[in-house]
């Protein structure tokens, strides 16, 4: 037998519990009003998971960022300890569009990113619940679990 595929097969699954979900799944995809009630108000912390530029917007792999508003409004990158004492600054505005969440840096040429949000733990919304972001609905890009 030939023992790759196993490890193939493993490498494409989040596990939420007990169930396994493959990344950027539609059974773990959040509508709507779930994405609103994930986002909004809330401070994610990100960890950049496959090439995150330019939507990562400090120098870290892993980066903190408010979402101001309700279902959209200003972006705000959250300073952290792990880079010295980087301020905390606006970097542009966020919107729920459909399923998606909208991002749109300030000076970047490529905005808007669109991303599914998909629930890996807890439930939408709830301190310490994890999300994984997937640009277009298909490319896990990152990771984000919301600051108690």
């Amino acid at each position: 037998m030939n023992s790759k595929i196993p490890l193939i097969l493993f490498m494409g699954l989040v596990f939420t519990g007990t169930q396994a979900y493959a990344q950027c799944e539609n059974a773990s995809r959040l509508n709507r009003p779930a994405v609103i009630a994930a986002l909004s108000g809330k401070t994610i912390s990100f960890e950049c998971v496959d090439n995150c530029e330019p939507w990562m917007t400090s120098t870290s792999p892993d980066w903190h960022e408010l979402h101001q508003g309700d279902g959209g409004g200003t972006l705000t990158e959250i300073g952290t300890g792990a880079e010295g004492l980087q301020p905390t600054k606006d970097v542009g505005s966020w919107t729920v569009q459909g399923f998606n969440v909208e991002y749109s840096y300030t000076g970047d040429g490529g905005s808007p990113y669109s991303y599914s949000v998909h629930l890996i733990s807890g439930n939408a919304g709830d301190p310490n619940s994890s999300y994984e972001f997937c640009l277009n609905g298909s490319t896990h890009k990152a990771t984000g679990t919301i600051d108690p």
